[in-house]
């Protein structure tokens, strides 16, 4: 029964093959409908299809879906129907069957080419920075619908549909000025104090509008009034004025003391109640005078600011640090440098040295470019710049020796073309830099492989990072390997973060934040664009291959040295990463390595705790006990309390060592009496 089943169907499907074949030479419809269905059945599944799911897969799941359903439910049936059509005004000649095959086999072939161009763009589209709130707000605000919203807004009771109008009005590039006028009156104090904040920065307002607001009830207000008129270019009554300088509300004494500056009569006396504030005992005071005098302008009043620039309010610091950014006074520098050093400060001290030259920026990176934090405050002060001095600045230091100076470089240069992309860089210097830090992530690859730590779980990768156990292995030599794989592997991906923001500014439109399991679908969409040997490097050493196949694939000056298992241990135990060293240091000490001792008891200097102690804990394994107390004494009153801790445990078992070896002898002497 099954074998007579299978012979009736084999039959009947060749019967009905015939029928088909019959019915194409009779009905010519039919058969230019199949013809013409046969190349979309073949390239949709390997072109159409491959290519969407290409340009698609850097998007989010989420718009990817909707992409995906429109291309099904929309423009598939959409473009069957249109096929159809066409099928239907197709006569039966041949020569009309030919023309359509031709002219849809072209069209296919401009669609596929068409998706593949946009691929690298859609992937720049897809990983590119999240953009700041002012530059979002200005590109959703800045068509006619936007300023349209704002401008009902500003007409509307609520007072506060009215607030967020006028704080979104200055990112406008349509001046609402007529709008904003009338509001100088309205009933709400904070309405007519946002009011003159933006009449202040539009030069062409009358201040004359403005003198209303010059004697409004609310201290607020009548400061922004003030403000705003004497900064428009009107004249204060001097009288009125100086009786406001006592003011008990320390915003509108300070203002009422710059609108006595900016007359040049009372200039004196506006800039001396000003420095008075400065010096006053209240916080609020000394803020409100740091603002107004930044706002002044004055150079005069350098001396004030620079003291404001160290005081103990934080808030202070950084009115001061915004007024020494808009007057770019050389004795300011010094000091704005030490404020990148605070948590607090870091950024307005970033904002204000933006200000300064490029020249003075460099000369600055000489003098104290060895302190990290000053060193990345400045380069991402020359990003903020983004000018071609400073440009050709940050392209020069992506060969600097070191490799967090090589990253601050790299970020500030990467951002600095993404935020103008007509900005010209020098693409054959970025492509050595390139080289340079694929060199780098080689040696992490190859003093892997020369300590035969284990693979890493990801592509990529130089080691395995530790695995998140509840308290890590007792063996020495097993917690030394896992501490140096993760230490290599962070070294691997340092590397590769510097190669991608490089590549992000030779293509700020295709390359962005790129995740690790991304980085070859980047660099596969970007190999026409490159260098062909660039990009086969690029390829190799992100490719999914074991570490060795890439490190015997590595040829010219990207292949790293040979050396031994213990030569590249004495080579990380003196690498810049304080993590590195601490992770090669343990090794060393686990491991009995010799050599390694001289380095090792430098690291007892070091700032960082965790490697002091673990270069205390290899010096007990390295050194002999009698020469611990002389190598541990500068540890005696160290501020960690674990090392303290552990240099009590190393003088106990010293003396206990001492107090066995005097038992011992004396036993001895015994014995031999």
């Amino acid at each position: 029964r099954h074998r007579f089943g299978a012979m009736a169907t084999v039959v009947l499907g060749l019967a009905l093959a015939l029928l088909g074949q019959g019915l194409l030479l009779i009905v010519p419809v039919l058969w230019t409908a199949s013809i013409a269905r046969a190349p979309l059945e073949t390239l949709r599944p390997s072109a159409i299809d491959s290519t969407l799911d290409l340009v698609l897969r850097p998007v989010p799941r989420r718009l990817r879906e909707h992409w995906i359903a429109l291309v099904e439910v929309a423009l598939r049936p959409a473009a069957i129907a249109l096929g159809a059509l066409l099928l239907v005004g197709i006569s039966g000649a041949s020569r009309d069957v030919s023309v359509a095959a031709l002219a849809g086999v072209i069209l296919l072939n401009l669609l596929v080419f068409g998706l593949r161009r946009e691929h690298a763009r859609t992937l720049g589209l897809a990983r590119r920075h999240w953009l700041q709130p002012g530059e979002v707000l200005r590109r959703l605000l800045g068509d006619a619908h936007g300023s349209a919203s704002v401008m009902r807004a500003l007409h509307e009771a609520d007072p506060t549909r009215v607030r967020e109008a006028l704080e979104m009005a200055p990112l406008l590039p349509r001046d609402l000025s007529r709008l904003v006028v009338p509001l100088l009156s309205h009933d709400d104090p904070s309405v007519r104090r946002l009011s003159c904040d933006y009449l202040a920065e539009r030069p062409k307002t009358d201040p004359e509008l403005l003198r209303p607001g010059l004697s409004d009830p609310e201290p607020a207000a009548r400061a922004s009034a003030i403000r705003a008129f004497s900064s428009l270019g009107g004249v204060v009554a001097r009288d009125e004025t100086t009786a406001l300088l006592e003011h008990e509300n320390f915003v509108l004494a300070s203002a009422a003391a710059s609108a006595l500056a900016r007359i040049p009569e009372t200039r004196a006396e506006g800039v001396q109640a000003l420095e008075g504030l400065a010096r006053s005992s209240q916080a609020d005071a000394r803020r409100s005078a740091a603002r107004a005098l930044g706002e002044l302008g004055d150079s005069g009043s350098a001396g004030a600011i620079r003291r404001l620039l160290d005081d103990e309010d934080p808030a202070v610091r950084q009115a001061a640090i915004e007024a020494a950014g808009r007057l770019r006074q050389p004795d300011h520098l010094l000091s704005l440098l030490w404020a990148l050093k605070a948590r607090e400060t870091a950024l307005q001290a970033e904002t204000a040295l933006s200000a300064y030259e490029p020249h003075v920026l460099q000369q600055a990176l000489e003098r104290h470019g060895s302190d990290p934090m000053i060193a990345g405050g400045l380069l991402r002060a020359l990003g903020r710049i983004a000018s071609p001095e400073a440009t050709e600045l940050l392209t020069t230091l992506l060969w600097a020796e070191s490799d967090l100076t090589r990253a601050d470089a790299a970020t500030a240069l990467a951002k600095a073309v993404q935020g103008n992309p007509r900005l010209k860089v020098d693409r054959p210097r970025l492509h050595t830099a390139m080289w340079l830090e694929l060199a780098v992530a080689y040696r992490a690859l190859a003093a892997a492989e020369a300590l035969e730590l284990p693979d890493a779980p990801q592509d990529g990768a130089s080691g395995s990072a530790p695995a998140l156990e509840p308290s890590p292995p007792w063996d020495p030599r097993e917690r030394a390997q896992l501490l140096v794989a993760w230490a290599l592997d962070e070294e691997f991906e340092r590397a590769a973060q510097r190669l991608f923001l490089v590549l992000t500014a030779l293509h700020p439109d295709s390359v962005g934040k790129t995740l690790r399991s991304r980085r070859t679908l980047v660099l596969e969409a970007l190999s026409n664009r490159l260098a062909p040997d660039l990009a086969r490097a690029l390829l190799g050493l992100f490719g999914a291959r074991p570490r060795s196949e890439k490190l015997r694939l590595a040829t010219g000056a990207l292949r790293p040295p040979e050396r031994t298992a213990e030569e590249w241990l004495l080579e990380l135990v003196g690498a810049e990463a304080a993590w590195t060293v601490t992770a090669a240091t343990t090794w060393a000490g686990a491991y009995g390595v010799e050599a390694a001792t001289a380095r090792i008891q430098c690291h007892l200097q070091r700032p960082e705790p965790y490697l002091r102690e673990a270069a205390l804990e290899a010096l007990e394994a390295l050194l002999p006990i009698e020469q611990l107390p002389r190598v541990i004494r500068p540890l005696l009153w160290d501020e960690a309390p674990a090392i303290r801790e552990r240099v009590d445990e190393v003088l106990e078992r010293i003396v206990d060592e001492a107090e066995l070896r005097h038992t011992s002898g004396a036993l001895e002497r015994v014995a031999i009496c």
